[in-house]
């Protein structure tokens, strides 16, 4: 089976996907082949998530299965041409071709990446904000230049301390950001310094 996927794709994912993740399965990037040849990738460290939806008619010879493309091989990968990478997947034997025919074979995780699907919300966000890392903010705006979309930030729909769906430019990527669950300690107030205050 070959799969063709635009480069930008995958260094986008490679931005979320962990190195050394205690779930080794977490390690890589999934890729998906559904029977009527729809290809899809994915990637989570557990706090972020990304989805993308690779154009139609990517895949040859599509054979239904999921494999995860380990992240250091990824790595290898020359990304920074637009030419597509052409994934050539045999069994669990996986070789990554770029731009002048560089080749690096790897096999695929031994391991089930996480139904992605269940964590995107699909109810109406309740628009309640929610505490982030920093860090996430910075993911994701490094996957919305990577993809493409100079001058636009992502969209994040906020919805509490329930998971956030994070939106592009395109309708071909999805992220899902996870709101951190610390509490102050303190109730809000606006500090009497603020308005001339002594305190």
């Amino acid at each position: 089976m070959k799969i063709q996927i635009p480069p930008a794709f995958l260094k986008a994912h490679l931005k979320i996907a962990p190195a050394k993740d205690i779930r080794f399965y977490l390690n890589g990037v999934s890729l998906e082949v559904t029977a009527d040849g729809g290809v899809f990738v994915a990637s989570t460290d557990g706090k972020t998530l990304l989805a993308s939806r690779v154009p139609s008619g990517a895949v040859e010879d599509p054979a239904p299965g999921s494999w995860i493309i380990p992240r250091d091989s990824l790595a290898l990968v020359d990304l920074g041409s637009k030419t597509d990478i052409e994934v050539r997947i045999v069994d669990r034997e996986i070789e990554l071709i770029s731009f002048g025919g560089n080749s690096i074979r790897t096999k695929a995780v031994d391991g089930e990446f996480p139904y992605w699907r269940r964590a995107i919300p699909t109810g109406t966000p309740s628009g309640a904000g929610g505490q982030f890392d920093p860090d996430v903010f910075a993911k994701f705006a490094f996957v919305a230049k990577t993809l493409g979309h100079k001058g636009e930030f992502p969209f994040f729909w906020c919805n509490g301390a329930a998971a956030t769906m994070v939106t592009f430019g395109s309708g071909e990527h999805v992220g899902v950001a996870m709101p951190l669950r610390a509490i102050p300690d303190n109730q809000f107030a606006v500090p009497d310094w603020v308005n001339g205050g002594q305190s």
